[in-house]
């Protein structure tokens, strides 16, 4: 039975000033001009600071990250910005480079999160996580000893939480009015055009995302202010009861 809910697609929330739809083709086009140039600025930074490791003799013993807070639409369904929760927006750049301890050149396939960051870190610099860091330490797939990576990833923006593997994708939100639901195959469909959240043939695979998605909210969300004692909290909260 058809749940009626609300899709997210198409109302992708990018800026409406370079809509193309808006706009039209000449401003989306001076858009990504400007997005390009950015890219290369940003390039060309970051080659300074390798140069200036290099100068001071220190590039051997730096590690350099590169990472992004979130993609751009950069012309994906007309629009620039971000918005929402496709791969278009939340699929960043994340590179590390530390000479004689990783293999240059190598792509990871699987699925990490920026949030791994800390986790790792503590890890290459010899230092104790913190019980309560959430993340997955990615140093022994960094050092090419390990492929293990996670078999999902969770996300969210206003509004909108998600769950993403590497077949599928489930996003839901709830604003008070209307359900809102959307699940893409991602093998059939990578631009996440076709909307299968309400297709029967899909049930179980959203019905096991939802489920999943549910967990990840209850580990992960703010604990209320129940007295100490009171919830027995999994070590993944962001809580240290006293």
């Amino acid at each position: 039975m058809p749940l009626n809910t609300t899709s997210f697609i198409f109302n992708r929330g990018g800026e409406a000033r370079w809509v193309k739809s808006v706009h039209g083709e000449d401003a989306l086009r001076e858009a990504l001009c400007a997005y390009y140039a950015i890219i290369s600025l940003i390039d060309q930074q970051i080659g300074e600071i390798i140069q200036a490791l290099d100068e001071r003799g220190l590039r051997d013993e730096t590690l350099v990250i590169f990472c992004a807070d979130h993609g751009d639409f950069a012309g994906e369904y007309g629009k620039m910005g971000k918005g929402w929760n496709y791969d278009a927006v939340h699929r960043v750049p994340f590179v590390w480079n530390w000479p004689g301890h990783f293999d240059a050149g190598r792509i990871h396939p699987g699925l990490v999160k920026t949030i791994d960051l800390y986790p790792t870190l503590c890890r290459l610099a010899n230092v104790p996580a913190p019980r309560t860091a959430q993340g997955m330490d990615l140093a022994e797939i960094l050092l090419g000893d390990s492929d293990e990576s996670k078999d999902a990833v969770f996300y969210e923006f206003v509004g909108v939480k998600t769950v993403r593997t590497k077949l599928h994708k489930l996003s839901y939100g709830y604003d008070g009015e209307r359900e809102m639901g959307e699940l893409f195959d991602l093998v059939e469909d990578p631009h996440e055009y076709n909307n299968l959240f309400d297709d029967a043939a899909y049930a179980s695979i959203r019905e096991s995302l939802l489920r999943r998605l549910l967990n990840w909210t209850i580990e992960t969300a703010q604990p209320p202010n129940f007295q100490p004692g009171y919830e027995n909290l999994p070590a993944t909260r962001w809580f240290e009861g006293s």
